[in-house]
């Protein structure tokens, strides 16, 4: 597979694929049994996130090289918020020997390529994306993995608090995504104040207001 979009069931057509996923649905619980059936729950996770919506930040351009192309893909996977925990990326060209040459041999334009990749990723604003996601993995408790929950889509995400938030009460909250700044409402999660600039991990989104917690009490636990 080079691409998301080749991640599919190749039929010809019809109701192939629906007869196919009942095979698995129905079969015999067995090994074969369950890496079906975990497949076509993956196929569904991604057609439902559609990760190739997501674009790069304006004026990112990710290069067309195919180390280029899959970082781009990873980093839509990232933002589409499909649970993604390990990504990999591989680039070859290394072996150069005699073919080395200078700032524009071999060696030069591999390294050349692989900066640019790494460097439209962090501007595209997948950086961000996986610092929430690293964040919510691994300092909020009960943080949401294991399938797609809009509360949850900006788990993770570092906020600031603009407008305190009285005790059991509601402030405003500021943070950025893809080059743009949004607020939000925000009431502390354990019903704490929050004050006006201070910094803040979003945990979840519900009827339009944030509830987050302090990045001091979230950096202790990383």
């Amino acid at each position: 597979m080079n691409s998301i979009d080749e991640f599919s069931i190749r039929t010809n057509g019809g109701d192939a694929e629906r007869r196919l996923e009942a095979l698995y649905r129905t079969g015999k619980a067995d090994l074969i049994h369950g890496s079906g059936s975990d497949m076509f729950e993956a196929l569904k996770v991604l057609r439902a996130a559609n990760p190739q919506q997501y674009k790069p930040a304006a004026g990112v351009t990710y290069p067309r090289s195919p180390f280029g192309q899959r970082l781009l893909q990873i980093a839509q996977l990232i933002k589409a918020g499909v649970g993604l925990e390990v990504a990999f990326a591989d680039v070859g060209g290394w072996d150069t020997h005699v073919n080395q040459g200078a700032a524009q041999g071999q060696l030069a334009n591999r390294l050349r390529d692989f900066g640019d990749s790494i460097a439209a990723l962090v501007a595209g604003g997948a950086s961000f994306a996986l610092q929430a996601l690293l964040i919510a993995r691994w300092a909020i408790p009960g943080a949401r993995a294991d399938h797609i929950d809009q509360r949850y889509l900006l788990q993770g995400t570092l906020a600031r608090v603009t407008d305190d938030a009285p005790a059991d009460g509601t402030g405003t909250l500021v943070y950025a995504l893809d080059g743009h700044e949004y607020t939000l409402p925000v009431r502390s999660m354990d019903g704490t104040a929050l004050s006006a600039g201070m910094d803040v991990v979003i945990d979840r989104v519900e009827d339009g207001v944030a509830y987050a917690e302090s990045w001091a009490l979230v950096e202790q636990r990383l």
